[in-house]
């Protein structure tokens, strides 16, 4: 799949999708750093004022978020991961910043998939984009841009089953 098909089927498959009462950007930082209450809230209230849609995230700050999705609970990963495949698609040739693997992290092994509640935050259209940004990671960008190898072991360990090219 080449990047402008790829960045539309993201753009398409999150369209609306807000951060609701999820965990956002300012709220990440906040946890990361053992903020106290006071900080905790400005943080929440600071993701809501900055950014109605995911697609108003600014490039330069996810470019030194790399450590974000780490810390989301299923309604902010669902607001936040299309933002750094995005990221991640669009840049991968040229930053350096370690945001362009935290999505592939992120769709590796982050607990919030392994909830059971998840298909209430997720459907079949936001699992079959996941596929095709991993497939992407690993036939496109490959070792010289980004962790293949995870982005490999991601896809065969759970995604490829949405893959609509595998079925």
């Amino acid at each position: 799949m080449e990047r402008a098909k790829l960045v539309a089927k993201i753009e398409d498959a999150f369209k609306g999708v807000l951060l609701g009462n999820g965990i956002g950007l300012y709220e990440t930082e906040a946890i990361d750093n053992y903020a106290n209450d006071k900080k905790m809230l400005q943080a929440r209230l600071n993701d809501r004022d900055s950014w109605k849609k995911w697609t108003d995230v600014p490039v330069e700050v996810i470019e030194v978020s790399h450590s974000a999705l780490c810390f989301v609970d299923a309604e902010g990963m669902r607001f936040l991961l299309p933002a750094f495949m995005k990221y991640a698609v669009m840049n991968y040739e040229s930053s350096n910043s370690a945001s362009i693997d935290s999505p592939i992290y992120a769709l590796f092994n982050n607990p919030v998939f392994a909830q059971t509640d998840i298909d209430e935050y997720f459907n079949h259209q936001h699992y079959e984009t996941f596929a095709k940004f991993l497939k992407f990671m690993v036939l496109v960008a490959g070792e010289e841009y980004v962790d293949s190898f995870c982005a490999s072991q991601a896809y065969e360990k759970h995604w490829y089953k949405y893959d609509t090219d595998m079925a």
